[in-house]
């Protein structure tokens, strides 16, 4: 069976290479579309394509996914690093989408937002017993921030 377009882009220079670009490139879906954007709105089906791509590279990796985030846990300079990180991912995608046309506070709270389910679908993703893939978590946490936002079940 033949490598997946997503899996070909994250080899090709490796995994933290990797850009939104490199990955629509081998999807066959536009880079708009795998950051999640559009002028105005951001919609779930598109956010889903988004994070369904970025969940394809972490295919077949779990196992280290746990390692790794057992020894971030454990170590408070590697959490702080940690959320660095997801802070700089979320000022450059709200860069992004201001670039795009989008306004604020639209921009940065969608960015905040779609860090945010990334971050909680990673965690419950890494403690699933079910061993399921993790685009189908991302998924459940993109229909429960919906049903948040619209003021519907656990708001």
């Amino acid at each position: 069976m033949g490598e997946s377009r997503t899996t070909q882009a994250r080899t090709s220079r490796g995994a933290r290479a990797s850009t939104a670009s490199d990955v629509a490139a081998r999807t066959e879906v536009g880079e708009p579309s795998i950051i999640g954007l559009s002028r105005s709105v951001i919609t779930r089906p598109v956010l889903a394509v988004g994070l369904d791509a970025v969940s394809e590279m972490f295919e077949g990796r779990r196992a280290y996914a746990r390692k790794r985030q057992a020894v971030i846990t454990a170590n408070a300079e590697l959490r702080e690093r940690e959320l660095i990180k997801l802070a700089s991912l979320s000022a450059a995608l709200a860069g992004t989408l201001r670039r795009r046309g989008v306004p604020e506070p639209a921009a940065s709270l969608t960015a905040e937002a779609g860090v945010a389910v990334f971050k909680v679908g990673f965690e419950r993703w890494l403690e699933d017993s079910e061993e399921r893939g993790m685009a189908p978590v991302m998924r459940e946490l993109l229909d429960e921030l919906k049903a948040v936002a619209g003021g519907g079940p656990g708001s």
